[in-house]
């Protein structure tokens, strides 16, 4: 159930409605949950050969809003608990966020193209080169 704001007044960070309620995030939680139960099942593979990357939540880089304000919201809730998550099972997890803020506040660069959301060349790169580093990468390619 989503609250009663006008059309004029609905936030959204990361395309989703900044504001879900608590039922929706429960439910979230748990798919995040059954998702991780069912990974290993269908996967058939070890936890040290799955990398996730977590897109950063450019929305709120943009505005420059705080990362407070930033967790606060669902996008940011379920990133964090889906990151948490992840981490706390043994798969490792790089974070686009601090690298897409970082790049952002020193050169104004913007990551997506400027008629749709989908990552530029510089949200690729800045994103490979955070998989090359990653021990997954390293493992599989013998780096």
């Amino acid at each position: 159930m989503l609250t009663n704001q006008t059309k004029a007044e609905v936030k959204y960070v990361a395309n989703i409605r900044a504001d879900m309620d608590e039922e929706c995030v429960f439910d979230s939680k748990q798919a995040v949950d059954a998702f991780f139960k069912e990974l290993p099942l269908h996967s058939s593979l070890e936890k040290d050969k799955i990398l996730f990357v977590v897109d950063g939540m450019r929305s709120i880089i943009y505005e420059g809003k705080t990362q407070a304000y930033g967790d606060s919201t669902y996008a940011g809730r379920m990133r964090n608990y889906f990151i948490k998550e992840a981490t706390s099972l043994g798969y490792e997890v790089i974070d686009m966020h601090p690298v897409f803020k970082e790049k952002y506040e020193s050169e104004g660069i913007r990551f997506e193209f400027p008629t749709n959301g989908h990552w530029n060349e510089t949200g690729h790169r800045l994103t490979s080169e955070q998989i090359k580093s990653s021990s997954v990468f390293k493992k599989l390619f013998d780096q």
